[in-house]
């Protein structure tokens, strides 16, 4: 395409009324023609502006005043749908709006009647969900894409979604009621979504994972002391050392690959809102577990430009990160979690760099099954983390 329209001769036809449009617009704007083109806030370095039938080409200043420009150019690009393209990098991409909670509302509504199946629901929200292109703001929005996305989700090695018919309208009108609270009293709502967590993990992992949680909570101030202490019944045990938690999560099959497809769209969604908290993005598609690999991973990078991967045993629902490596390379060098707070919320367990470093011993050998046991008498990891995010084939 680009090609085509960098040829000296270009097919004609009929102009693209999209092309039209960003055009006037933009020149509206930023003239390319005599004489307000020869202001001192023009942007362009070459005028008039090539424009064809399928494309327009921009050479801009490198000075602060083309910034603008750049503005108005990526908004009108994503108000006409058009791509941009940097012959700089021979990068290419096509500016998006995140979904407003008004159109969310009318996807639900597509699916209650009928107009849209679950699996067409899915693949519309799947890519806001999966792989944002652009940080979505509003928590309710999201969490109401998050929601339809879980509805296309089938359940693993059965027939049939995870969530019945007649659950689709409750959830519905549940996601309506979030709305109307956190309108009401943001600060409140989110007090009450970390409460929920907290109660969650408590019911379903047991005291010490939530123990975990709410230390987390307490030292990022996101719950009070003493609303931790009513609900677990007291905080001791909140300054315990984390290594304890570890060793609770070894059983039985956690040394082997794991493919979980609910549990990973909701870590992929933890690992973006993750990135978004930090400055940071997602930089490549996430990769499954296979043999020689028992963990998720994703390319991830911090606002500084630093490289890390985010893993995750999805039958420990354990994330841990690690500096970025060649991917043969089969022992990790862990790093710190980037945002670590936001899967702790999401009720996943986070481990440190000292946790995961610390040398394998046979207490931690015990819950696992005869064979992971022979696995680490061939393999010979020399750390936890090495049995936990392990290359055993």
């Amino acid at each position: 395409m680009v090609d085509r329209c960098r040829h000296p001769v270009h097919v004609e036809g009929e102009l693209d009324e999209r092309i039209v449009g960003f055009y006037e617009r933009l020149r509206a704007r930023f003239p390319d023609y005599p004489p307000n083109s020869d202001s001192d806030d023009c942007p362009w370095m070459s005028m008039p502006l090539d424009v064809g039938i399928d494309h327009v080409f921009m050479c801009l200043s490198f000075s602060e005043r083309s910034d603008p420009a750049i503005t108005l150019i990526t908004e009108l690009a994503t108000e006409y749908g058009l791509t941009l393209w940097d012959p700089q990098d021979g990068s290419a991409h096509k500016p998006v709006e995140a979904p407003l909670r008004q159109e969310v509302t009318a996807w639900w509504r597509d699916l209650l009647d009928g107009r849209l199946s679950r699996e067409e629901t899915f693949e519309r929200v799947r890519t806001w969900v999966e792989e944002p292109p652009v940080a979505i703001d509003d928590p309710i929005t999201l969490m109401g894409l998050q929601q339809l996305h879980g509805l296309g989700l089938t359940a693993e090695r059965r027939a049939g979604h995870l969530h019945e018919d007649r659950e689709i309208r409750a959830l519905f009108e549940q996601w309506l009621t979030h709305g109307t609270r956190f309108d009401a009293d943001p600060a409140g709502w989110q007090r009450d979504r970390y409460r929920q967590a907290l109660e969650t993990v408590l019911r379903d992992q047991g005291q010490q994972h939530a123990q975990t949680l709410a230390k987390r909570m307490v030292a990022a101030d996101w719950l009070p002391a003493e609303e931790v202490a009513r609900i677990l019944g007291s905080t001791t045990g909140l300054l315990d050392d984390e290594r304890v938690e570890i060793l609770e999560l070894l059983q039985p099959g956690l040394t082997k690959p794991r493919v979980d497809h609910a549990a990973r769209a909701s870590w992929l969604a933890a690992v973006h809102e993750a990135m978004r908290s930090v400055g940071g993005a997602v930089v490549a598609a996430a990769e499954e577990p296979v043999a020689g690999r028992n963990y998720y991973r994703v390319s991830v990078e911090a606002r500084d430009g630093v490289g890390r991967v985010i893993v995750f045993n999805a039958a420990a629902r354990l994330v841990a990160a690690a500096e970025a490596a060649d991917p043969q390379e089969i022992a990790l060098v862990f790093a710190a979690v980037p945002g670590g707070g936001v899967f702790s919320e999401r009720g996943f367990q986070v481990a440190g760099p000292a946790q995961l470093n610390e040398p394998l011993g046979e207490r931690h050998l015990h819950a696992l099954a005869a064979d992971e046991r022979r696995d680490v008498t061939y393999h010979r990891p020399s750390r936890l983390g090495d049995l936990l995010f392990n290359w055993f084939d």
